[in-house]
């Protein structure tokens, strides 16, 4: 049998292009994705995040940290053995499409599937929504350092600041093109399919098409298939 999970602690790896092989510091960052954040305030969001790792997977060799451009990235906090294990990661920590039936929106999104149908991809983006704006969350550690909007993927990005004209031959932006699209045209059919036909489940301030997109587009793109019986 097999699903897809998120590895949560493995896509910190996502917010940088390296692993760093050093323990120097940094600060004076005061930004995440587009939220602006004191140096302090952000600081204590990749402590909690690191404690929370740490805490719930006890052989781990990463951390998160500012590096000197002043973006979040994951530095090793010990020398790197080419034999050794980086980091195991444990069941609990894996996102998947049936952590949602474990939240208020379970019972009714198993009435919809009765009716409907399942929906994996249905079950992933209500579960983080849903469980980014829980301040109880159990994975509130982890929504605290993930881009917030869609710009870390190609598709959002202006491509007057990031077409390299060696770039310009080939049909990298029409595809681009194409999947943002593709991306919105998903993010409506939920708003109006499924989040406007039920709002007394689907709080509209949360459930909307810009948090669809941007769970959509992280999803996607950060699935991870785990095998098991």
């Amino acid at each position: 049998m097999k699903t897809y999970s998120i590895l949560l602690a493995l896509l910190i790896i996502l917010l940088t292009s390296n692993i760093i092989n050093t323990q120097e510091d940094t600060s004076n960052h005061k930004y995440i994705a587009n939220e602006k954040l004191s140096n302090s305030e952000l600081q204590e969001r990749v402590k909690a995040y690191n404690s929370w790792l740490n805490k719930e997977s006890e052989s781990n060799s990463l951390e998160l940290r500012i590096d000197s451009n002043s973006e979040l990235s994951v530095f090793t906090t010990k020398k790197i053995n080419k034999d050794g294990n980086l980091l195991e990661q444990p069941k609990k920590l894996l996102i998947s499409p049936n952590l949602v039936y474990e939240t208020k929106y379970g019972t009714k999104l198993k009435e919809i599937e009765e009716k409907y149908g399942y929906d994996d991809l249905a079950n992933l983006v209500i579960f983080f929504i849903g469980e980014f704006y829980n301040k109880e969350s159990f994975y509130k550690p982890y929504f605290d350092v993930i881009p917030r909007d869609s710009s870390f993927i190609p598709n959002y990005w202006e491509d007057s600041k990031w077409i390299e004209e060696e770039l310009k031959g080939f049909t990298l932006m029409r595809k681009i093109v194409d999947y943002k699209v593709e991306v919105e045209k998903k993010a409506r059919g939920f708003d109006s399919g499924l989040f406007k036909q039920f709002p007394d489940v689907f709080d509209e301030t949360i459930f909307n098409s810009k948090n669809v997109e941007w769970v959509i587009s992280f999803v996607e793109g950060n699935i991870n298939y785990v095998e098991y019986q």
